[in-house]
């Protein structure tokens, strides 16, 4: 998958020769926290062997997936926080994903991902309750995190539409 990632960037430089010494910013989000380090590991390892050279500046990774347990055990936390769940329920996600922790420690990864799953669908399933709403059907987790999301989308269009973004973009 590096290679690849790779071989794409090498050949958009080949294409665009004027962007062979601009920054590159390799960015993700979740399950991109697996990718992008790698992806950088071999663009470093390609350029220390003499492979195309690709300026990379900066890798960011947005709400990484990077350590799945760590990933899931804030479930019920955050749950909790925000008053989805109550105590007694929280101590009930955190006893069972005891038993995800362990098969992580053993290098039980498939069995770890199935249990801290079961875990989360066994939270959202139970304690958070789905509704119709103007943005369909939605838990209310998703409802009311689409409410604090900003609507007014004048500034994207704006820059978007920016000759010299548009452009950058094949706009």
């Amino acid at each position: 998958m590096a290679s690849q990632l790779y071989t794409g960037i090498v050949n958009i430089l080949r294409l665009h020769p004027n962007l062979k010494t601009s920054p590159v910013y390799i960015a993700g989000e979740s399950y991109a926290g697996k990718y992008i380090p790698a992806i950088a590991h071999y663009i470093y390892k390609q350029h220390d062997s003499g492979g195309t050279a690709v300026n990379l500046a900066a890798i960011m990774i947005g709400n990484g997936e990077t350590k799945p347990y760590t990933s899931y055990a804030s479930t019920p936390d955050y749950l909790f926080q925000r008053g989805y769940i109550d105590e007694t329920q929280q101590e009930w996600a955190h006893e069972q994903l005891k038993v995800c922790k362990q098969q992580v420690l053993d290098k039980d990864y498939i069995a770890a991902f199935e249990t801290c799953q079961k875990v989360e669908d066994d939270l959202f399933a139970k304690f958070v309750k789905v509704r119709r709403s103007e943005y369909g059907e939605c838990s209310d987790l998703q409802v009311d995190l689409m409410a604090r999301s900003p609507r007014d989308v004048t500034l994207y269009n704006t820059l978007t539409r920016a000759s010299i973004i548009a452009a950058s973009l094949h706009l």
